[in-house]
């Protein structure tokens, strides 16, 4: 058979949202430095969650993380407390986030536990960051384009299910 397929759609970027960032203001995160360039500045002890590209929240569990700070009994709470507050977030009164999923809704497989604890889905034009860099939460970048998750498309000529995931194409 033949198909065709795209795992992501294309927009304008509007704001680079820099979730590092919004996690420092928030008091979830700290950094072992005054000027961090990675993740690798973190201050473990004082950091509860950090971001990595594009929109992947991970909390700071002990037992998953060499120096993790936070209680396996607590990772729930703290997760929902996050999601929350993201759900919330807004830019110059626009809506930013428009869903904010848990690690079991989008991950499956025997890896799916290393996946990160939220995935940060933004409304077209706000693109999620893990920069490590920037102070502000929102700012402009040289990109002109960012991945959506919306407009992705399948063609075939075979029968596929309804609401297919990728695998399931291949």
């Amino acid at each position: 058979g033949f198909f065709l397929l795209s795992d992501h759609g294309f927009t304008a970027v509007r704001q680079e949202v820099r979730l590092n960032a919004w996690l420092r203001e928030e008091g979830y995160l700290a950094y072992a430095k005054e000027d961090p360039a990675t993740v690798g500045d973190l201050a473990p002890e004082r950091t509860r969650a950090f971001a990595l590209d594009p929109g992947r929240v991970y909390l700071n569990t002990k037992g998953r993380f060499p120096r993790g700070c936070v209680e396996a009994e607590a990772a729930g709470a703290l997760r929902e407390e996050i999601a929350g507050k993201l759900r919330g977030l807004s830019c110059e009164g626009q809506p930013v986030v428009s869903q904010v999923f848990a690690r079991e809704e989008v991950f499956r497989g025997p890896r799916a536990s290393v996946g990160p604890d939220l995935v940060v889905l933004t409304h077209p034009g706000f693109d999620p960051k893990g920069s490590t860099k920037a102070a502000e939460v929102f700012g402009s970048t040289h990109f002109q384009g960012m991945h959506t998750w919306e407009d992705a498309f399948l063609w075939s000529a075979l029968p596929v299910r309804e609401d297919p995931w990728i695998h399931d194409v291949a």
